[in-house]
């Protein structure tokens, strides 16, 4: 079969993880993200359900892609739909095959920075999970980094036993998403969270990852796996919105009580304060110093 017409689909978007992971160092859950929109995108292309004809992949089937995914997402999802399928087809470019330029025909989808708001738990509610679930000590551990040091489920996945610094109270958080290696501070109740649980619940081998299954052979978590236990913990409690979420209350509660958007952005890894503008539409009491009166008075 001629290279230059067709392609296997499955090769091709194993080598595009691979370049995700080496050549960008993007995150496990940002990788799998453009992986999927990369699979669906090869699926608007195939011919019985495996081979691709380089023929197909004009500028008018990726308009016609972009549009048809975007269509039915709301919030960041078409922007993700975008830079996805960007960044798929400036893959198969530096690969050389296909020409260079057919990234630009990837359509601009308008969206508004900073148009909403970002979703986080209230404090009571971290309260009472937390207290409810102090009896298992993994969970526990799990969900104090969260709420805590508003950890991305990956970085809690990736986080060693050698990454913990007792002596000088901090925690390392290895270069990830955005390539850069932080230190966050690992007061004492948190030191004695993580110390219970190792003690009391890690299972003893070998493997340095903090958390691991518990059963056998107890290998160390996908981040993917450990936010299904988060998921499904918060569906016990009735509450939604993953992981991220508590990202977002740790943010919030920052500013709230004061915090500079520097600590913030330093306490959640983000490269530019841009990032972490949005956290200021959640510090009420100063956006009411200064609000306008509205035109009419209170009606």
């Amino acid at each position: 079969m001629n290279k230059r017409k067709n392609f296997d689909r499955k090769r091709w978007l194993v080598r595009y993880e691979t370049y995700l992971n080496d050549a960008r160092g993007l995150s496990k859950s940002t990788q799998r993200v453009y992986i999927l929109i990369a699979t669906r995108f090869l699926e608007s292309l195939s011919e019985q359900g495996r081979w691709i004809k380089w023929s197909q992949l004009t500028a008018p089937a990726v308009v016609r892609f972009v549009r048809s995914e975007s269509s039915f997402r709301t919030g960041r999802g078409p922007g993700t739909i975008v830079y996805a399928t960007r960044s798929f087809l400036r893959f198969l470019v530096s690969q050389g095959v296909l020409a260079g330029g057919i990234e630009a025909a990837v359509p601009t989808i308008r969206s508004y920075r900073h148009s909403t708001l970002p979703c986080y738990f209230a404090e009571a509610d971290i309260v009472r999970i937390l207290k409810a679930t102090k009896g298992d000590v993994r969970k526990y551990a799990i969900l104090v980094l969260l709420a805590r040091l508003g950890l991305r489920i990956d970085e809690i996945a990736n986080l060693r036993l050698d990454d913990i610094d007792w002596i000088n109270g901090c925690v390392v958080i290895r270069a990830g998403k955005n390539r850069r290696e932080r230190k966050l501070p690992l007061a004492q109740d948190l030191a004695e969270t993580l110390l219970n649980y190792l003690r009391r619940a890690r299972p003893r081998v070998d493997d340095r990852h903090v958390f691991l299954h518990l059963k056998p052979p107890h290998n160390a978590y996908e981040g993917s796996a450990l936010g299904k236990v988060v998921n499904r913990l918060l569906a016990k409690f009735g509450m939604s919105g993953g992981s991220h979420r508590f990202r977002h209350s740790a943010a919030t509660q920052m500013v709230n009580r004061g915090a500079t958007f520097k600590s913030v952005a330093d306490l959640l890894g983000h490269q530019s304060l841009s990032s972490t503008a949005i956290y200021a539409k959640l510090d009420l009491e100063s956006l009411k110093t200064i609000a306008l009166p509205w035109p009419g008075g209170n009606a």
